[in-house]
């Protein structure tokens, strides 16, 4: 731990600090009765900032928190908890490594467990496609609260995959972007990078992150997405925080003995960073395109020009699917076992969508001359209405 200044998901106001006599919300009165009651090694710990190593450590070792609390009650320690600046620090007898890293992972844990809680409590909204950005699979968009067009940027149909929404606080900007572990170190410099532009000259403000998606999947590869994405973000050069952990086992819900993701979609709000639970019935435009795209394993891409307010769509380029014939005579159970990293998790609408999906590579082996003339990009502005209309092949 480098030093006792953790980084931790705790932000810069008040909301998760409290004192013997300063338990003003829920939260903290739980927090402070579960640490007090609680009689952990002695420790004082500082989190400050977000930790994504420690966050990694949450996801593989959150199982050791409530062992703690039910082995530690032999010898009883006072806790002390109080405000020291934006921070906050736990105060008890002697420091030992391994109290350190125990209080430090049962606090983190507490409070991205309480965050998680609180968005998977919410009620889905659907979204309709007024002033909405709809974000596929491997794509990623940014814009700012100065766009007249866009203010809602959003993404569903996660399973394994995580949705991750990076924002300035200084400046509004905000980058979301539908990762599933294909380039996840390229993809995480694109989504930093990405918001660069619009925080430079800039002072104050800081960059945020929130991940959601994922869940206990057999095959691990929701563990190994969040791995990766925490490891990636804590390698930038950038001061990021990290404020949302919804991720794998904190996203998880069981029934019959089988596990599902709570959340698959969510939204946010451009003009407050708001983000809520969503779902969309207009995936637009160009959905069958933008798909076949993802289907055919193309990269991460940013797909929106925040200054000209026009969304840019290709020039696109693949090679004919394989056996797409044979995929497209299979029945649903082989499409979900085979088309699928996480069959049992799809949402109803999987199966359909890969079979249009096939259907147009079917029809559009080679899209450069029929669905590009000239090689040049597919450009959407949005109208008066707040729908999409296009407007031209680009240059």
């Amino acid at each position: 731990f480098r030093s006792h200044l953790i980084r931790g998901a705790i932000g810069s106001d008040s909301l998760y600090t409290c004192s013997r006599g300063a338990a003003h919300t829920p939260f903290r009165k739980a927090l402070w009765e579960r640490l007090s009651a609680s009689s952990l090694p002695g420790a004082r710990v500082s989190l400050h900032r977000a930790s994504f190593a420690l966050a990694r450590t949450l996801v593989t070792a959150a199982f050791l928190c409530q062992p703690l609390l039910d082995t530690t009650r032999s010898s009883p320690a006072r806790v002390r908890v109080f405000r020291a600046g934006p921070a906050l620090a736990l105060s008890t007898p002697p420091l030992t490594p391994a109290s350190l890293i125990s209080v430090t992972i049962l606090f983190f844990f507490l409070i991205e467990q309480e965050r998680a809680r609180l968005l998977r409590g919410q009620s889905v909204q659907q979204v309709g496609p007024q002033g909405l950005l709809y974000v596929q699979q491997r794509e990623l968009a940014v814009t700012s609260p100065k766009d007249g067009s866009v203010c809602i940027l959003g993404s569903d149909d996660a399973t394994t995959c995580h949705i991750v929404v990076l924002r300035h606080t200084g400046t509004g900007a905000t980058c979301l972007t539908h990762c599933d572990g294909t380039d996840t170190e390229a993809e995480v410099h694109l989504i930093v990078s990405s918001l660069r532009p619009f925080a430079d000259h800039v002072r104050g403000g800081r960059l945020e992150v929130h991940l959601v998606g994922g869940f206990n999947d057999d095959r691990q590869l929701s563990q190994k997405l969040t791995h990766q994405l925490l490891g990636e973000f804590d390698r930038q050069e950038d001061d990021i925080h990290l404020m949302t952990l919804c991720v794998t086992e904190l996203n998880d819900r069981e029934e019959d003995e089988k596990h599902f993701p709570v959340i698959y979609g969510i939204a946010v709000n451009v003009k407050t960073g708001a983000i809520c639970r969503a779902s969309f019935p207009d995936r637009g435009p160009e959905e069958e395109l933008r798909a076949a795209r993802t289907l055919t394993g193309g990269p991460m891409i940013s797909i929106y020009n925040a200054e000209t307010e026009q969304l840019r769509i290709g020039p696109y380029s693949w090679t004919p699917f394989p056996n797409v014939d044979f995929w497209l005579q299979q029945d649903d159970k082989q499409i979900l076992e085979n088309l699928s990293t996480s069959p049992l998790a799809e949402p109803p609408h999987f199966v359909e969508h890969i079979r249009s999906t096939l259907m147009f590579l079917k029809k559009y082996p080679s899209p450069n001359n029929t669905l590009f003339p000239g090689n040049k990009p597919l450009l959407y502005k949005k109208n008066e209405d707040g729908l999409w209309k296009k407007i031209s092949s680009g240059s």
